[in-house]
Parts: C-alpha cells; structure tokens; sequence
C-alpha cells in the first residue's frame, strides 16, 4: 500500500481519468471504477482513451498497471472515494 493511500475515482470519463492519472503521478495508488466495461477494457488494453486531453496517454503510459488500475468491478476498502459521475440535465441543459 502507498503511504499517501489508497484513492478510488468513480467514473473515468472526461474528468475522471485524469484526475485518476494526475493522483497517480502525485503517488498515490489509484483505483478507477466504471460501470462502462468496453471502455475500461480497451483502456486497460491500448493504454489510451478514447476522448483527448493533453498529457492523458503519457500519464496512462506511465501509470496504468501499476500505481493505475482501472476496473469494472467495484473495489474493496479504499481510503478515499471520488465521485466524478455526470450531473443529469434536463433537454434545455439545465442540471
């Protein structure tokens, strides 16, 4: 276990895989947790996402498998969860 703790972001999307990727690179060891199976499953096997955000795959290259995991499977007994799932908005934008 990392000395900083163990982080687990909940939802790896636009804003949750980089922030998972930046508290990796801070050196904590993160846990990303999404329901999206296919998503997780082709990051986990490209090491890429498929949206872009400058540094992203350089973080993920660097991090991925191992201070980095991602899964699909909720994950026990962490430290610290952060939730980064989208606000529900109404057909005029409004949250």
């Amino acid at each position: 276990m990392s000395e900083k703790g163990k982080i687990c972001v909940v939802g790896t999307g636009h804003i949750g895989l980089p922030l998972a990727t930046v508290l990796a690179e801070a050196g904590f060891e993160v846990t990303g947790y999404d329901t999206n199976d296919d998503f997780v499953t082709r990051v986990n096997t490209t090491g890429t996402a498929d949206f872009r955000e400058e540094g992203l795959d350089e973080l993920l290259t660097r991090h991925l498998h191992r201070s980095l995991t991602l899964t699909s499977n909720p994950p026990e007994s962490q430290d610290v969860y952060i939730i980064t799932a989208p606000t529900p908005s109404s057909s005029c934008a409004a949250p």
